[in-house]
């Protein structure tokens, strides 16, 4: 049996952790409800043009995306919020930050300038090297969020 203190430096690490854990999650819920709150609040022509800005999808699917990326990112929001299928809707999260990091990191490549449309237009930014590491760190968390327990 190891040495107490042993153990007790073991349940204050996992105690960290999963205050670390459960931090992310409602950091993550936040942002992602509040992005689908404020895409939906944008206007439909807004998000319109703000995917249209990617060049990255064919025309018949700004539509639908301008409707799913939103209802997905509150969908995903309120779970991670209300701890409903925390690890399913961690793994959305990861996916669907991975996918804006590779629109984003394409649309740099290229050399372009264009709005991240984030947070529809309430929180205007350019698509830049700091939007693509600040995406990496959330997918960061989601993957902990979504591989740890809470």
């Amino acid at each position: 049996m190891p040495p107490p203190n042993v153990v007790a430096r073991v349940r204050r690490v996992v105690s960290e952790v999963m205050v670390v854990v459960l931090v992310a999650r409602g950091l993550l819920g936040l942002l992602f409800v509040l992005s689908a709150v404020a895409k939906i609040k944008s206007g439909r022509e807004s998000s319109a043009q703000v995917i249209r800005g990617y060049r990255l999808v064919p025309e018949p699917l700004v539509g639908v995306l301008v409707f799913a990326l939103p209802a997905v990112e509150l969908v995903i929001g309120a779970c991670l919020l209300t701890g409903v299928a925390i690890t399913a809707a961690a793994w959305g999260a990861a996916v669907l930050l991975g996918a804006f990091t590779i629109a984003a990191a394409v649309v740099l490549a290229r050399g372009e300038r264009t709005g991240c449309g984030c947070f529809g237009r309430y929180f205007e930014q350019l698509i830049s090297p700091k939007v693509v590491v600040r995406n990496l760190v959330l997918v960061g968390l989601a993957l902990l969020v979504a591989v740890i327990p809470t």
